[in-house]
Order: C-alpha cells, then sequence, then structure tokens
C-alpha cells in the first residue's frame, strides 16, 4: 500500500491469479464498509504486451462505417 496526494489517499498493488478471484478481493473490501471509493486497474505483462502487439499486426480496422 502506498500512500499518495490527489483523487486518492493510496494506492494498493495486489497480483491475483484471474479476473474472478480479483472480484471477490475489491468485493470483500468494499463490503467491509471502511472505503469511500474504490478504482481498479488491470495490469498486463510485457509479454502479454508483445503478444498483443503480434496479434494487431497486420490486422486491419476499417473504422465506422457510415
Amino acid at each position: 500500500i502506498y500512500f499518495c496526494f490527489g483523487g486518492y489517499d493510496g494506492v494498493a498493488i495486489y497480483e491475483y491469479p484471474d479476473d474472478v478471484t480479483c472480484t471477490g478481493g475489491a468485493l470483500s473490501v468494499m463490503a467491509a464498509g471502511h472505503l469511500k471509493t474504490m478504482e481498479t486497474t488491470k495490469l498486463i505483462s510485457g509479454d502479454d504486451l508483445v503478444g498483443a502487439m503480434k496479434i494487431a499486426n497486420g490486422q486491419v480496422y476499417p473504422g465506422p462505417v457510415k
């Protein structure tokens, strides 16, 4: 847990094995009633980012159709 200035008073970094477990952890923290608000941000590894770049390479997005 890191304390900070700005929109939030603190930042906590957790690693969970999957999204469902993470959601359960977030719900249990909020259910305790000690926090006014919470925001989650999913982080991805560098290896996963490279994998996503490889998937995107060569794909064409034509944009919205009018």
